[in-house]
């Protein structure tokens, strides 16, 4: 047979993909015996890498998933907390006779009613705020005892937790111009 590429040359080699006649020019395989002429070689490279491609995309798209999950867990854990302090807050609300916090009894020892009591707090000192008071400086972070930090800026009051981090937070506050808990991980 003669190859397909150069008419000339007698061979005895195909591509072991496509049959076609090869010469010892026209095979780009390592030998004979595995011998593929310069298309099927292309090809093969392609959809080796189209395969690589998907793989590789799936594996981005598992870590995705997985992120969004454990996002989307820390964001339901954050949002029922938010709840029962909205819960708690009317109540509160009812027995709050002046800008200092009543002792509620809570369990000291328990990292979330704690956290839900700080909650609570920062949201009876944004309805002061927002009806144009100042929390007075016996409003304490239930985890540390130590005052809640005022800061006056040009048009607006922010309250801070003095401890966020003993909430597991990196920042937790309420300002006049922003009164819901802005609770940052």
């Amino acid at each position: 047979m003669k190859c397909a590429i150069h008419p000339s040359v007698e061979t005895e080699v195909a591509c072991s993909q496509c049959n076609t006649p090869l010469c010892e020019d026209c095979n780009v395989g390592s030998s004979e015996a595995n011998a593929i002429c310069s298309r099927c070689s292309a090809l093969t490279a392609a959809t080796d890498f189209e395969a690589d491609q998907l793989s590789r995309e799936k594996v981005l798209e598992e870590k995705l998933k997985a992120k969004e999950k454990k996002s989307s867990s820390s964001r339901h854990a954050q949002i029922a907390l938010i709840i029962v302090a909205l819960i708690i807050v009317p109540i509160q609300l009812l027995s709050l006779s002046s800008n200092t916090i009543p002792e509620p009894a809570i369990n000291r020892n328990d990292p979330i009613e704690v956290t839900e009591e700080c909650i609570l707090n920062l949201l009876i000192i944004a309805d002061l705020l927002q009806e144009g008071e100042v929390p007075a400086t016996d409003f304490t972070c239930p985890a540390s005892n130590d005052p809640y930090i005022i800061t006056y800026t040009d048009n607006d009051v922010i309250v801070e937790d003095p401890h966020p981090e003993l909430h597991g937070y990196s920042q937790m506050s309420v300002s006049k111009n922003n009164p819901f808990p802005e609770i940052i991980e």
